[in-house]
């Protein structure tokens, strides 16, 4: 029996968090983050993230339905900036699982696959000017400011 991909209606929808220049913070939803990244980086995703391009996904938490995924980033957009920083440290991304890898071999361990290697984070090219390279958050800020 082979192995089907979920359909559109069985698909998780993901809520993301994404981290974009000079610090700011961005929430969407996506069933696949990743390709709604690339999405952002070419400037055809949200208004917000042209005018403040994402770096990297900071994190991402699976929902069952989009009408859920909806809910939560409702509910992580009211929350106020260490809120977030905290949630996006449960839910980091890459999640952690095991997949095979493509183009994998069979191992002498009866087939069993490899588990995936982590995901690298997005890091500007060498070749981009200085002004565009901004540095991972810094723990000041991540403090509130009043």
């Amino acid at each position: 029996m082979s192995k089907q991909a979920p359909s559109k209606a069985q698909r998780p929808w993901l809520l993301y968090l994404l981290e974009c220049t000079g610090g700011k913070l961005y929430a969407g939803i996506s069933p696949d983050p990743e390709a709604r990244f690339r999405m952002h980086l070419r400037g055809t995703g949200a208004k917000y993230t042209r005018a403040n391009p994402p770096l990297r996904i900071l994190a991402a938490q699976a929902y069952p339905s989009r009408a859920a995924a909806s809910a939560a980033e409702h509910a992580l957009k009211k929350m106020r900036r260490p809120a977030k920083l905290s949630w996006a440290q449960q839910h980091t991304w890459p999640p952690r699982r095991s997949r095979v890898l493509k183009g994998a071999t069979a191992k002498a361990d009866g087939g069993k696959s490899a588990p995936k290697a982590a995901r690298p984070r997005f890091t500007p090219p060498a070749d981009a000017p200085a002004t565009d390279r901004v540095p991972p958050l810094a723990a000041s800020a991540r403090t509130v400011r009043r």
